[in-house]
């Protein structure tokens, strides 16, 4: 009977609870009480209704919930989707971990430093700190990138002599000599072309090749004809190979897309010699065909490996780097002037001047049309410096002169390396020239001393 009367109660209390919930003012249902066994029921003192609080019968007691602490529940957040931002340029990779830079033998704390299209270019503002120089307003060879400036603007605004060891990957700043500028040329138009120039001291991974032609060491001696021969009042124009190829080694090196110390150095000398009065001759794209190696291989001759189509294909490349660089594309030569009538055809719709004989084998230069083109042929007529042993070039030299012939000719600079010296001192780095041995400067001599002297020039 207890019993039954104590369940009855605790229905009573649970009765009141629920009865209180609903009315309180609050929009939130409380969660029924948990069930109970008759165990642990207890008796409870009825309390008054009120709308404080919530009674909770069983175990274990919890402290009374509040009324005011129950809150409605919260809105579902809604995401709010961000904007897409715009793709940004990735930064130009710098190297200036991979290279280092010193200033008359001492480290130079160089840190920007990226490749453009072959080139490096160094921040302005490191160089000037490094060196303690400001520019002495020479203009600038090439635009400033990201305040970074070229090696050509660094020699060119800074007067900086540079070297570069393409074996450890340091580029050497130094104090530049002045060259004297002496102004001998004469006044008859001549030409010289300094012929076969290529980017062999490369591998396909940028790896150094110690046994090139045109060496780290060489291309500093190369770019000290340059500097001779504006020194003495002449131009010049530059052969170049664009892309070298040696099958023997598996090496196809184009310095523009084959980003190394060496290849930036190269260019480098290309850019410096244009600065001292060099133009661009395209000279073939590989000069090589089959498995022969640039150079020594013809390309578009009666015994080539390409098409119509190919040949065609391969100088558009050629013109094509060029163009990245900023040279002069006009002009071209057959490697070994061996052509055939298709890729003389080609070479007259690409190109204005075809710098080799014309058809009709004159000893000046020769004009003809094409398809309402017209194209210039410029002969060589005294050839060339056949080795360092050659005794031949004057008395031909001389033959063109009192002929009436073109005294115009091709040179190797490979022929005069030896009688070209680096030196440094005192933090100041320079060139010296082997001027009654070397053969350059005996060919200048030789033929400013005919008539009223030649001076060499650039077609007008």
């Amino acid at each position: 009977m207890k019993k039954t009367i104590a369940m009855l109660v605790a229905v009573f209390l649970l009765l009141l609870t629920m009865c209180a919930c609903s009315n309180n003012e609050s929009e939130e249902a409380v969660s029924p009480a948990p069930e109970t066994t008759p165990e642990q029921i207890v008796e409870e003192s009825v309390q008054p209704e009120t709308n404080d609080f919530v009674v909770v019968v069983g175990e274990p007691e919890e402290e009374p919930v509040q009324a005011e602490d129950i809150q409605p529940s919260a809105e579902p957040e809604v995401p709010v989707e961000e904007p897409e931002e715009e793709p940004v340029e990735p930064p130009h990779e710098h190297i200036g971990v991979g290279i280092t830079v010193t200033y008359k033998d001492e480290p130079a704390d160089i840190g920007c430093m990226f490749y453009e299209n072959g080139r490096i270019y160094i921040s302005r503002s490191e160089i000037e700190e490094a060196t303690g120089k400001t520019p002495n307003g020479e203009e600038a060879y090439l635009p400033e990138i990201d305040g970074c400036i070229s090696m050509a603007d660094i020699s060119l605004q800074y007067d900086i002599s540079m070297s570069c060891d393409a074996v450890n990957k340091v580029i050497k700043l130094y104090d530049a000599k002045p060259v004297e500028y002496r102004g001998t040329a004469g006044e008859t138009k001549g030409y010289i072309r300094l012929e076969d120039v290529m980017a062999d001291g490369a591998y396909n991974d940028g790896v150094y090749y110690y046994d090139a032609t045109y060496s780290s060491y060489n291309l500093e001696k190369f770019r000290s004809m340059g500097e001779y021969l504006s020194s003495r009042g002449h131009k010049f124009y530059i052969a170049w190979i664009p892309v070298y190829v040696d099958p023997t080694r598996g090496v196809v090196n184009n310095v523009i897309e084959n980003e190394c110390l060496y290849n930036a150095d190269f260019i480098y000398s290309l850019d410096w010699l244009r600065i001292h009065g060099g133009s661009i001759v395209l000279h073939g794209y590989t000069h090589q065909q089959f498995d022969t190696i640039s150079s020594v291989g013809n390309e578009f001759g009666g015994d080539t490996e390409y098409t119509v189509e190919q040949m065609g294909e391969r100088m558009d490349k050629a013109i094509e780097m060029a163009k990245i660089l900023g040279y002069e594309h006009d002009i071209f030569e057959f490697p070994h002037y061996a052509l055939i009538e298709s890729s003389r055809a080609l070479a007259e719709e690409k190109f204005d001047v075809i710098y080799q004989y014309g058809p009709a084998v004159s000893a000046q230069i020769e004009t003809v049309e094409r398809d309402g083109k017209t194209v210039r042929y410029v002969p060589t007529p005294p050839d060339y410096v056949y080795s360092a042993y050659d005794t031949t070039i004057w008395d031909r030299l001389e033959y063109a002169h009192n002929n009436g012939q073109l005294m115009s000719l091709f040179f190797h600079p490979t022929i005069d390396f030896n009688y070209c010296g680096m030196r440094t001192e005192d933090g100041v780095h320079y060139w010296t020239y082997d001027e009654e041995n070397g053969f350059l400067p005996r060919i200048l001599d030789t033929i400013e001393g005919f008539g009223d002297g030649y001076a060499f020039s650039h077609l007008d």
